[in-house]
């Protein structure tokens, strides 16, 4: 057989297998009568569907749990044909499924948070490695250097939006304890995610610790994020807001390291 045409078979082997189209492959298999062939072709077919809805099984566990059994793999078998995986490593297929429950008809827009929480997860724990800060680090610091401190977020730390309890409600799932009533808010909560220990971990976060946050990734230094809560504290509460911050921050793992 020549290079060629073990090409075309494989092309038409994997046509069969994404999309059932047999018009090609069994051409290419000899010595076997038509509906042997098509029962070895079928087993390739199903053994491909069923290994991606394993694979979303595992990547939205608590969101099969919440929906079932039955309609999970509805939508996990319209999401194969959606969105067919097109990436070497099946870790990467599932990153379009928030997104593609926000237009399914049987999908609601809590299941859509539900979706892109779990897999926001998954992105937390397979982020970059980097030290997290002590407070023996800070203990170092000279009190003098604090005003140009500047502190560095850690790689997982990302910013998330529901308007549902969705973090909740997959806490609720995980615990097997009753989930919160799943009513939006008029404006969406921002939640604040990041690994620590080896964990994911997430939380809730003001507008005054939303803008630190920002401030930090802007590189401003401490005496700049204290002139500018301000903005949002009268100032008398503003360095013990700031400093309650940071020490909470800190205990859990949201920065890598510093700088003066």
């Amino acid at each position: 057989m020549s290079t060629n045409s073990l090409r075309e078979t494989i092309e038409n082997f994997q046509n069969y297998v994404l999309d059932k189209d047999n018009a090609l492959i069994e051409h290419s298999i000899q010595g076997l009568d038509a509906a042997f062939k098509q029962t070895r072709l079928d087993v390739y077919h199903a053994a491909y569907s069923l290994r991606l809805l394993e694979v979303l099984s595992l990547n939205f566990a608590m969101l099969k749990v919440f929906v079932g059994e039955e309609l999970f793999e509805r939508l996990g078998r319209d999401y194969i044909h959606s969105y067919p995986s097109n990436h070497f490593s099946v870790r990467f297929f599932g990153r379009h499924f928030s997104q593609f429950l926000t237009t399914h008809p049987e999908a609601t827009p809590v299941l859509a948070e539900l979706a892109d929480f779990e897999w926001a997860l998954g992105q937390t724990l397979d982020a970059k490695d980097a030290p997290q800060l002590t407070f023996e680090q800070m203990a170092a610091l000279d009190p003098d250097a604090w005003a140009n401190l500047k502190l560095t977020l850690h790689p997982s730390l990302r910013q998330l939006n529901y308007f549902y309890p969705t973090p909740k409600l997959w806490q609720a799932l995980s615990n097997k304890t009753e989930h919160p009533v799943l009513e939006p808010e008029e404006k969406p909560v921002t939640w604040i995610m990041w690994r620590f220990n080896l964990k994911s971990h997430f939380c809730t976060a003001s507008p005054e610790q939303l803008w630190m946050l920002e401030a930090m990734q802007s590189g401003q230094t401490f005496s700049e994020i204290c002139a500018g809560l301000c903005d949002w504290l009268t100032e008398d509460k503003v360095v013990s807001f700031a400093a309650e911050t940071l020490r909470q921050w800190i205990t859990e793992g949201i920065f890598s390291e510093f700088e003066v």
